[in-house]
């Protein structure tokens, strides 16, 4: 057998081998193609095709959340996000998807969790990306939480936090912070 590729599906080339659970890879696959040139709509329905096959498949769900994401869909997109993150919640690329998903919708607790559950995966090549939703979230929340910046000072405090890459985000979340100490020390000497 072989993988019947994207394009084959797209073409309903159906002329080569393929074994069904190859299926909802090359559906996911082409959805993916669809959603970088822009085609969420259609991006969807090959998602769905590759659901309709599998599922529980947690990388079509999550990329099904993220184009319903851009779209601004965002009560479905966390409805697929969540699902996905109950079948693969140590999925780093589900646990970010989810993040962003839920900061805008204004649940920064739960975001953070999602953020900080995608560093304790230790893949060092997403750190700057789990960072970089912390450091949205600080914004949207107004004002740096005390939890914030523990988890800010507990990740750079890590092994795998890879102080040198996330310098820049944690002084970005400290001036941000300092900015708005001295705003609300002015607010309260005006009064």
């Amino acid at each position: 057998f072989k993988q019947k590729t994207a394009y084959e599906i797209y073409q309903c080339d159906w002329s080569s081998d393929v074994c069904s659970s190859d299926l909802p890879v090359a559906w996911d696959d082409l959805g993916t193609a669809q959603r970088v040139m822009g085609q969420h709509e259609q991006s969807l329905a090959s998602y769905a095709k590759a659901l309709a096959i599998r599922p529980a498949y947690p990388k079509a769900l999550c990329d099904r959340g993220a184009v319903l994401h851009e779209m601004l869909r965002l009560g479905e997109a966390k409805e697929c996000l969540e699902l996905a993150f109950a079948h693969a919640p140590s999925d780093v690329e589900i646990l970010l998807t989810s993040a962003r998903v839920l900061g805008d919708l204004g649940e920064v607790d739960k975001a953070l969790d999602r953020c900080m559950a995608a560093l304790a995966q230790q893949e060092c090549d997403r750190t700057k990306a789990a960072f970089a939703e912390i450091l949205k979230l600080v914004r949207f929340a107004g004002e740096p939480s005390e939890r914030l910046e523990s988890c800010i000072v507990r990740a750079i405090s890590e092994p795998w936090g890879r102080p040198v890459e996330l310098a820049p985000i944690a002084i970005e979340v400290l001036r941000t912070k300092a900015d708005l100490d001295r705003k609300s020390t002015r607010l309260n000497s005006s009064h």
